[in-house]
């Protein structure tokens, strides 16, 4: 060792290159953590706007709204409580029968569509024994079965159609003075009480 240095000692550095030999060696070595420290600085700035653009309404486009599939229709059977407010529902003067049999009362009231007015009517027993309809229109009833036995009567009010099974009638309808009227038993009345009926509409 020993021999080294004697021979390293006759060797002659020159000032300059001493000091910046001196000055290297005393330098601290950089560390490469800086560098992490930047890289990961920028990736949470990046993450935070990010967020910021999400917060802010940058995102994926809205879906398209989804076109409705169907159209509500509203019911046009309104049952009404009585007779009043079945006159409210419909644009015209209803009438009624006045000569029924004893003990046929009113019991339900129902406006279809605003245009037709029906009152149903029961016996003594709570059972419908009568259904009577007025409004807009030929034949207002809904009757369309063929029956077996049809009459056209004449009255001072107008003819009068009967439809039956030959031996009872069970529907009659007419037309007067715009509006069309029916009248349908459902155990089938005489020619006669259902006449007397439909000319005592007023």
């Amino acid at each position: 060792m020993e021999r080294y240095k004697r021979a390293f000692d006759g060797i002659q550095v020159p000032e300059d290159m001493a000091r910046r030999v001196r000055e290297g060696r005393r330098a601290p070595q950089r560390s490469r953590l800086p560098r992490w420290s930047a890289a990961a600085a920028c990736l949470a700035v990046a993450v935070a706007l990010g967020g910021w653009g999400i917060t802010q309404g940058i995102s994926s486009p809205a879906p398209a709204p989804t076109p409705t599939t169907g159209v509500s229709v509203g019911n046009p059977v309104q049952p009404a409580e009585n007779l009043d407010a079945l006159q409210k529902a419909v644009s015209f003067q209803i009438q009624l029968p006045e000569e029924l049999p004893e003990g046929w009362t009113p019991s339900a009231y129902t406006a279809i569509g605003g245009v037709l007015a029906e009152v149903r009517y029961t016996d003594g027993s709570g059972e419908t024994v009568l259904v009577y309809r007025m409004g807009e229109g030929e034949d207002v009833s809904g009757d369309f079965q063929t029956w077996a036995w049809t009459d056209t009567v004449e009255t001072g009010d107008g003819p009068v159609t009967l439809k039956g099974d030959g031996t009872a009638v069970f529907l009659a309808v007419w037309v007067r003075d715009g509006l069309a009227f029916s009248l349908q038993s459902q155990q089938g009345m005489t020619a006669e009480a259902i006449l007397a009926a439909a000319q005592s509409v007023k």
